[in-house]
């Protein structure tokens, strides 16, 4: 039951990046916050 749980969570997270690439792609303004966000942790979340 518990791996039930587990491939669950991921098909759900998985379902989620679809729905939110989606809407990137339909919104410029979305894709260019998630591309400035995507830079800032590259030269920041590297310690």
């Amino acid at each position: 039951m518990r791996e039930f749980g587990a491939s669950y969570e991921l098909s759900r997270m998985f379902r989620q990046v679809k729905l939110l690439q989606h809407c990137h792609v339909l919104d410029p303004e979305k894709l260019f916050h998630q591309k400035q966000r995507e830079r800032f942790m590259r030269l920041y979340g590297q310690k």
